[in-house]
């Protein structure tokens, strides 16, 4: 009998052992196991038993369980790991608690207490009690452990662990950071961080630093111990007429893979039975010749913590009952409702705490580099508070201290020199930066004072615009911008007409019927571009999201308002439809150009950049699951995309299955594919407007994101101008850099003219190029128009659209 390899260690795992299998197939049937090499033992150097290894010794050496189904006997993970049913209390982790915690003191703090959070020494932990004692104990640990890294490199000093009395005298300080950013020369609106922070530079080891031991796990491991919980391994879901299935399927004596013994089984029992392919890889070590398809499905199912599943007519061996994807959705959904909560409660915190004007009471460090002068901070708040963001203001570099400016034109000179060598030009990183201005901004951040020692914990707080007061809303202007409507009936286009017209729109997008588009267009006073839903309404068979629900049905399970459902591009018959609506409206005579909307469904591509995408639209916003889908993804990858957990996953913990490890590459795939096939839907119907309406103009919507305060994104769509012989247009995160503003409900990014971009705004709460009036009916629009109108000035055809003589 071989030996078993071993490391000078032993033996590692079970697969060296196997061989030495005490088994015999005549008399005790089949042994199977798979993936040996995930079980970990150690069993020394020591030779095996002289009669070789009886299976319980290897069970219990593998931490694994025995169980029999017929004639075939597994070995299989004693334990599995699953998600638990509901959120669990602190499943959060204590990164959000603590940012609340300190919102909530500051906002009750009084004057007198300010100026002390502002001074060097903080405001002491004994200096507190009641409300602001329970909130401060959450920012300080309950046992404060540090040491000291001091300058230069040197080793840190041995941990020192305070007394109680030592931590009652722990200050919380708030204090101003200034940060210089280059302006990047190559990219409209790049910057690049310069300075920020005393402690960030070019020697980041040039001050004595405080590691506080806050806590004995990540971050990560106390979101993951919190999530799933391992519980003793069972039979997952497996259809009795599957179980049944006495067919012998020969095991042979060449290497098998899951995905071999499958395929197997399904040769013998003609039953089509697909297998994950991140499940079908690993090996299945097995002592026998032949066993029957039921009891080697039923041991496949225990020893990888699987289960098999329909999908159509198609049985498939799965990692769960449940779609992975699926089975994140109530969690994830409930993790939403949490830190929306928490952002709505940190939003009224941040108002009250504008309303004790902390910049009367915070101040820069002293050694603070990029500290700035009364007169930058007073341009930085300026920015800070018309824009509703961290962009800086831009200023001269002769503004700043001389001594500074030697080091930033050092700096900018050394990473023009870089970006002129060949692994910079490889990598596409561009740092050449404006030799003559600069960008400067400020931020609150927060530290832990600790008496004699110094600042430990420095870290962000919000950023500066939400403690500054908001600027005063822009007087609602519908003039010189275009509308985006929608009408009915031939009355009503010619209403929205007149209306925009006495409003000085400078035209009017209309999504309409070709006979309603006609009538706006008698006789012609006005620019009208026609404006066609490609992929949203009741002609063809909706899109489905990973629940199985249409996009309707998940914003009404969400209590959003009704909408009309997105259609699944590939549809036969909902690309007809949208091809036939296409040159029909390519047939309108007099447009001034076509806006084609809802072209890119969410899940394909729609967004600027999927790293801005998460809870845009919700946990199971997604789009592309349909059975048709899913089934080409499976046949083609290998992977029912339901079981791959989407990119916008914040509750990535631990693995749900021990074989199915997560990988981003999956998602990733899962996203191109869907991407490949709307972006080739997009641009064949863009030449079939091309040949009906040669000469028009087109217009593509995409959407830019932005984080809305708090947790969740907000979406809004850009239109492109898209000519014919031209790729797809994207929205460039370049276009979506500076001049960005806070209004109640959106941010208004502005238009782009370079990159062809153009803004939607909400009715009556921003103003852009585009005034987004579609989700009105027409006397509403009209009666807004009224609203707007200079006194005395009411459009013509109001008081007939309202029935009046």
């Amino acid at each position: 009998m071989p030996q078993p390899t071993r490391s000078r260690q032993g033996v590692s795992s079970l697969a060296p052992l196997l061989p030495n299998l005490r088994w015999s197939p005549e008399r005790q049937g089949v042994f199977l196991v798979v993936a040996p090499e995930s079980y970990p033992v150690q069993v020394g150097n020591s030779p095996p038993p002289p009669d070789g290894w009886r299976p319980e010794e290897l069970a219990r050496l593998g931490r694994g369980l025995l169980r029999r189904f017929g004639a075939v006997t597994v070995l299989a993970p004693a334990a599995m790991r699953v998600l638990k049913r509901s959120f669990p209390q602190g499943a959060l982790g204590t990164e959000a608690e603590e940012e609340t915690a300190l919102l909530a003191l500051l906002a009750s703090c009084s004057p007198t207490q300010w100026r002390k959070l502002a001074s060097s020494q903080g405001l002491r932990l004994r200096e507190l009690s009641g409300t602001q004692r329970t909130l401060a104990e959450k920012l300080v640990p309950p046992v404060v452990r540090f040491t000291l890294r001091g300058s230069g490199g040197a080793q840190p000093t041995p941990e020192r662990t305070l007394t109680d009395a030592q931590r009652q005298g722990i200050g919380i300080r708030v204090k101003l950071i200034g940060g210089i950013e280059g302006k990047k020369l190559n990219e409209k609106n790049g910057v690049f961080p310069l300075v920020f922070h005393r402690e960030i530079g070019n020697d980041p080891d040039a001050k004595t630093r405080i590691d506080l031991e806050a806590s004995t796990l990540s971050e990560e491991q106390e979101r993951a111990a919190g999530i799933t919980q391992e519980v003793p391994n069972r039979l997952k879901s497996l259809p009795g007429e599957l179980a049944r299935l006495r067919t012998p399927v020969v095991l042979g004596t060449e290497p098998l893979t899951v995905g071999h013994l499958v395929e197997r089984i399904a040769q013998a029992t003609g039953v089509p039975l697909l297998v994950d392919a991140r499940l079908g890889k690993h090996t299945v070590w097995t002592r026998g010749s032949q066993a029957p398809a039921g009891e080697l499905l039923q041991a496949l199912c225990l020893s990888t913590t699987a289960a098999i599943r329909t999908l159509d007519a198609l049985w498939l061996l799965a990692p769960d009952n449940l779609p992975l994807d699926v089975g994140r959705i109530p969690l994830e959904e409930a993790l939403l409702e949490t830190r929306q909560q928490s952002s709505q409660g940190e939003a009224v915190l941040n108002r009250r705490i504008a309303a004790l004007k902390p910049l009367d009471y915070l101040t820069f460090d002293t050694d603070d580099p990029a500290a700035l002068s009364p007169a930058l901070l007073k341009k930085a708040l300026a920015v800070h508070k018309s824009t509703r963001s961290e962009l800086g203001a831009e200023v001269r570099l002769s503004e700043l201290p001389s001594a500074l400016q030697g080091r930033l034109l050092q700096t900018i000179e050394e990473f023009a020199r870089l970006s002129d060598t060949p692994e910079y030009q490889k990598s596409g990183l561009d740092l050449k930066l404006d030799s003559q201005s600069v960008m400067v901004g400020c931020h609150p951040w927060w530290s832990l004072v600790i008496p004699g020692v110094g600042e430990a914990n420095e870290a962000p707080l919000v950023p500066l615009h939400h403690w500054l007061p908001n600027p005063p809303a822009p007087p609602l202007t519908l003039s010189g911008r275009a509308w985006l409507a929608r009408a009915r009936t031939p009355n009503d286009a010619r209403a929205l007409v007149e209306a925009a017209r006495a409003a000085g729109a400078s035209a009017l997008w209309l999504e309409a019927p070709p006979e309603v588009l006609a009538a706006a267009l008698e006789p012609p006073s006005l620019p009208v571009w026609g404006v066609l839903p490609v992929l949203r309404g009741t002609a063809g068979r909706p899109d489905l999201n990973v629940l199985g629900d249409t996009s309707a049905q998940y914003a009404r399970r969400r209590g959003k308002a009704s909408e009309l459902p997105w259609l699944d591009l590939q549809d036969r018959s909902t690309v007809e439809s949208a091809r036939r609506a296409l040159r029909a409206l390519g047939r309108v005579s007099g447009l001034a150009g076509i806006v084609l909307r809802h072209v890119l469904p969410p899940g394909y591509g729609m967004l600027t950049d999927p790293s801005y995408g998460r809870y845009a639209y919700g946990a199971a916003g997604d789009l592309g699951y349909a059975k048709e889908n899913r089934l080409a993804f499976l046949r083609e990858k290998g992977v029912d995309p339901a079981d791959v957990l989407s990119e916008r996953l914040y509750l990535e913990g631990e693995e749900l299955n021990l074989l199915v490890k997560h990988d981003d590459a999956w998602g990733a795939s899962w996203k191109q594919w869907r991407v490949e096939r709307a972006e080739a839907l997009a641009r064949s119907l863009r030449q079939e407007l091309a040949r009906a309406a040669p000469k028009l103009p087109v217009l593509l919507e995409r959407a830019a994101l932005w984080q809305d305060d708090g947790w969740l994104y907000q979406t809004c769509p850009w239109f492109l101008r898209w000519p014919a012989d031209k790729p797809l247009p994207k929205v460039e995160r370049r276009a979506l850099g500076g001049g960005a503003a806070k209004r109640p409900g959106w941010r208004l990014l502005g238009s782009d003219p370079e990159a062809n971009a153009v803004l939607r705004a909400s009715t009556g709460q921003s103003e852009s190029e585009v005034v987004d009036l579609s989700e009105l009916r027409v006397a509403e629009v009209v009666k807004l128009l009224e609203k707007t109108a200079p006194r005395g000035e009411a459009p013509q055809g109001a008081a007939q659209e309202r029935g009046q003589p």
